[in-house]
Formats: C-alpha cells, sequence, structure tokens
C-alpha cells in the first residue's frame, strides 16, 4: 500500500541505509518518514542465534538544540522511552528496545497491524458519534496507565494511532510512538517550515510554546482525535 512507503520529500535522506546495521538491527525496509524520524523493518543480529522475529526500528534524525531544557533531546527522548518501556497495556503498542547510537535516538517495537487513523477515516469517511467515542475510548485507560507510571507522550498525531479489526471485525484504536514522538513538538517550535502539519495536528497549544508537557496535552490530543473522527478535519 501507499501508506507503507517512504514519502519522496527527502527529509530523512541521511539516514542509515535499508540492508545496513544500526544499533545491532539490519534494516530491512523503510517503511515511513516524518519529520524527524525513519521507521523501518528491522531485525535484531542474532549473532549465532536466528534473529528476532520483524521490528518496526525508529531512528529519529540528529537533532541539536542550542540551549534551555531541550538542549539534549535525544538524552531526553531516552528517559521518556525508559519510562514507556516499562508500561504494558493491549492498546498500547509494547516497547522491546530504545537507546541512542550516533547521536540519534532509536525505539523498536512490535509491528502494528491495521491503518493509521488519518487513513482510517480518509477510506471510511466521518464516523457517527457513538462510533467514534468508543474508538477513543479505546485510548483511555492505556492513556491513564501511562500517565500513572509518569510517562506522557506528548506527540499523539494521525500517525502514532492505530486502528485494526477486532473480534468480530470491531475497529479497535492502539497507540505507539510514546518516547522519540515528543522530538516533533520542539522540531516545531525550531523551524515551522519544515514540520509536517500532520505530525503536530493534535499538539496542544503549551507545547508549542516550549512549556512543560504534561499529562492533559495527551488529553487535548485525543479530544483532537474524536474531532477528527467526528468530522474528518484535523484544524
Amino acid at each position: 500500500s501507499q501508506e507503507g512507503r517512504a514519502d519522496s520529500r527527502g527529509r530523512s535522506s541521511d539516514m542509515t541505509e535499508v540492508g545496513a546495521m544500526f544499533a545491532g538491527y539490519r534494516l530491512e525496509q523503510l517503511l515511513s518518514t516524518d519529520t524527524v524520524s525513519s521507521i523501518y523493518q528491522a531485525v535484531r543480529n542474532g549473532h549465532g542465534r536466528p534473529a528476532s522475529p520483524p521490528l518496526a526500528l525508529r531512528v529519529t534524525n540528529e537533532l541539536c538544540l542550542d540551549d534551555g531544557p531541550d538542549a539534549d533531546p535525544n538524552a531526553a527522548s531516552i528517559r521518556r522511552v525508559s519510562a514507556a518501556v516499562k508500561i504494558a497495556h493491549p492498546a498500547l503498542v509494547p516497547i522491546a528496545d530504545a537507546g541512542d547510537r550516533d547521536d540519534r535516538a532509536y525505539v523498536a517495537t512490535a509491528m502494528v497491524d491495521g491503518m493509521t487513523l488519518d487513513r482510517y477515516v480518509r477510506d471510511n469517511g466521518r464516523l457517527a458519534p457513538d462510533d467514534a467515542v468508543v474508538l477513543m475510548r479505546d485510548l483511555a485507560a492505556p492513556l491513564d496507565t501511562a500517565h500513572a507510571a509518569g510517562a506522557v507522550h506528548g506527540a499523539i498525531s494521525p500517525r502514532t494511532i492505530r486502528v485494526w479489526r477486532g473480534a468480530g471485525g470491531v475497529p479497535v484504536a492502539v497507540l505507539h510512538g510514546f518516547g522519540v514522538d515528543t522530538l516533533l513538538a520542539r522540531q516545531a517550535r525550531l523551524d515551522r517550515a519544515v514540520i509536517d502539519t500532520q505530525d503536530v495536528a493534535y499538539v496542544s497549544p503549551e507545547q508549542l510554546k516550549g512549556e512543560e508537557v504534561e499529562s492533559r496535552a495527551d488529553q487535548y490530543a485525543r479530544a483532537c482525535a474524536l474531532y477528527h473522527c467526528l468530522t474528518g478535519d484535523t484544524a
């Protein structure tokens, strides 16, 4: 499908090439890119043992902020991922590994079936109010679980909510992107010219002002996702 292919805008042209090794993973296929990172299908080097099942490996571009609390965005990202990796919930895509290498942060997660919320709404049209509420309710408990563990997603977007068919064909929403995606909000403050509006469609106003990211930012984003489901618009 077109959704799984990397776009042609070249924003991640400096990334490691497909077929190479990065942080112990063999990069098998470039799945997609966004403003600050690339996502690969990858397998962990088995070191004489069978290779791991395919994972989704997200690797950031090199990001550098001059001063302030964001002076080391990779380190801050890893701290968030370290908190998120301890969280377990059926509606959160599990994190298998995280770290940094060559001034880039990376996060390995399970491969996720289904499609992005953006694609789901495009394909199915605006959702009926009851259906939209049920779908977004799927994200309430996992976010509560994450917040109770001290983790905030910080950059929920039409790309980080995925929808797949559950039991009986009922659509189910799952969330991925804890840790690395918070860099999107930072990059939006740094350079509005390069940010893809889809990547920050649900980013809260206080984040774009550089204020502290709290759990309410995720609740704001979930409300934006509900609006998206009802109207088909992210504005």
